[in-house]
């Protein structure tokens, strides 16, 4: 693996965008089931499944998120947050 490569593999700043991915899905999945549209549900939860595994994979290198919280701050000023978003901050210390 060239120089370039292995330092985008290790880049903390890849696990916030990966979970910014993974919050989206969960939302864009809630609003397909609102929308009585259960096989976009199932491809966004799909989504969420295969970015969840690799934010694990990513933890197990320990690797830390670089976290700009204003992502964050925004989804909690529009009220937009499930329990289940809940508990990926809490993962990752957000």
């Amino acid at each position: 693996m060239n120089k370039d490569n292995k330092n985008l593999e290790i880049n903390p700043i890849q696990l916030q965008i990966l979970i910014e991915i993974a919050i989206q899905s969960i939302f864009f999945r809630d609003y397909a089931l609102k929308e009585n549209q259960p096989e976009i549900a199932d491809k966004y939860e799909k989504i969420r499944e295969i970015i969840m595994e690799i934010l694990k994979q990513k933890r197990e290198q320990n690797i830390e998120p670089e976290i700009d919280n204003s992502f964050f701050n925004l989804m909690y000023k529009l009220e937009m947050t499930t329990d289940e978003v809940r508990r990926i901050q809490e993962e990752y210390k957000i």
